[in-house]
């Protein structure tokens, strides 16, 4: 399959790079989740993950910006994609938000409500509680001191179910990538954007079909935060039984559901 990656740059100079792939009349957006390394780095395994939908869909993946403002938040990332899909000329789309990417999606669910025909938040939540902010200041913690090995092994042990970790056994070690030290201090900028982001108090304004989609077994996301998130939007819920944070790699059928309920 043939991904193009491409850039759009703001007046203020901040870029914003995104993948393209697939050659269907509909439009599918993608807003991946926190990553240690720029998405569009694994571009073609993300389209070849979701080959399901470059039949009748053209997809969209955004990676985040750059440079990273050391203020930024969450919804200033919305933003930033919402100015893409503007010039794009981009309406009534589908969206997927996973964990970090929900956080940003939940943000164009209520600033920019008319481009958004459904959306799924996968993952996710709409505050952060104390779990996650313990998951993820260890994450710092491992990226400040410049361990990329440890931080990648603790990042895969705390998203991945253990079922998956310990199928790889040492291979794991292969999946670990080299980082630059920039790369560390954007994981850092971006880890605490998480950690601050809270908008379930006006989630009731949000209207456009929704589905949350997760896990129960997920090592950050708690049961509870991913049923309030359900709950505040009237959305449905789905939740597998197994898995971990980063179900959306690991279900078979987790890219079928996608599609089921885009197409009800």
């Amino acid at each position: 399959m043939s991904t193009v990656i491409k850039t759009y740059t703001d007046k203020n100079g901040v870029k914003t790079d995104y993948a393209v792939f697939g050659n269907g009349k509909k439009i599918f957006v993608i807003i991946p989740g926190l990553s240690i390394k720029p998405v569009t780095q694994s571009a073609d395994e993300i389209a070849q993950a979701y080959d399901i939908f470059s039949k009748d869909y053209t997809v969209y993946v955004f990676d985040r910006p750059r440079p990273l403002n050391d203020g930024a938040s969450v919804c200033d990332f919305a933003e930033n994609i919402f100015e893409v899909l503007k010039e794009l000329k981009i309406e009534n789309a589908y969206f997927f938000g996973a964990s970090q990417g929900g956080m940003i999606l939940q943000c164009l669910m209520l600033s920019h409500p008319q481009i958004i025909k459904k959306a799924v938040l996968g993952s996710t939540a709409a505050r952060a509680d104390s779990n996650m902010r313990n998951k993820i200041d260890r994450w710092i913690s491992l990226a400040e001191s410049g361990d990329s090995e440890k931080l990648h092994l603790n990042f895969f042990s705390d998203i991945y179910s253990e079922e998956l970790i310990n199928s790889l056994g040492d291979n794991i070690y292969s999946l670990i990538p080299e980082c630059t030290a920039e790369e560390l201090d954007d994981f850092v900028l971006l880890a605490n954007m998480c950690k601050k982001f809270c908008v379930y108090e006006n989630l009731c304004k949000v209207k456009c079909p929704i589905l949350v989609i997760g896990s129960e077994k997920d090592k950050i996301m708690s049961r509870v935060r991913q049923t309030e998130l359900a709950e505040d939007l009237g959305a449905e819920l789905y939740l597998y039984p197994s898995f971990g944070h980063a179900v959306y790699d690991e279900a078979p059928d987790y890219k079928q559901r996608l599609i089921e309920f885009f197409e009800r």
